[in-house]
């Protein structure tokens, strides 16, 4: 019977997709790297937000297909714009309302440093991975 138990609670545990690591069977997220386990992950406003957090880092880190880096120029670059959009906007009218053109010039900066970061290094991960690509099928070419 200890034999049976001890089946049954390791064939409940629940693999994560993104790291092959065994997780509790109610656990949400991964514990190893976050990654969303189950539908109520995207639920809750604060599980919604960890799973969009947890996108987001994918995205920016580590090799991406070109798909991934089209879905997020699609998503930033609108943002990137209008930031920059309104930024021109308070500069022009710096004179008027000093301390408020102020405050939102800085959330306005710091959305367009965030959205342009974002797809600064998305685009780059992509590029770089497709040259050690092109490097590596280069290298069999010579090698074959």
């Amino acid at each position: 019977m200890g034999e049976n138990s001890a089946e049954k609670i390791t064939s409940q545990l629940v693999v994560c997709p993104n790291c092959l690591e065994e997780n509790e069977p109610y656990q949400h997220f991964c514990k190893n790297c976050g990654a969303p386990l189950s539908p109520i992950s995207t639920v809750g406003p604060l599980e919604r937000t960890l799973s969009d957090g947890f996108m987001y880092r994918q995205a920016v880190s580590g090799r991406r297909k070109l798909i991934v880096v089209i879905g997020i120029w699609i998503m930033f670059l609108p943002t990137f714009i209008f930031s920059l959009y309104l930024l021109v906007l308070f500069l022009i009218s710096y004179f008027d309302g000093l301390l408020e053109q102020i405050g939102l010039a800085i959330g306005t900066l710091i959305l367009g440093l965030v959205s342009f970061t974002i797809l600064f290094r998305t685009t780059k991960n992509h590029l770089i991975a497709r040259r050690k690509d092109l490097e590596e099928r280069h290298g069999d070419k010579e090698t074959g």
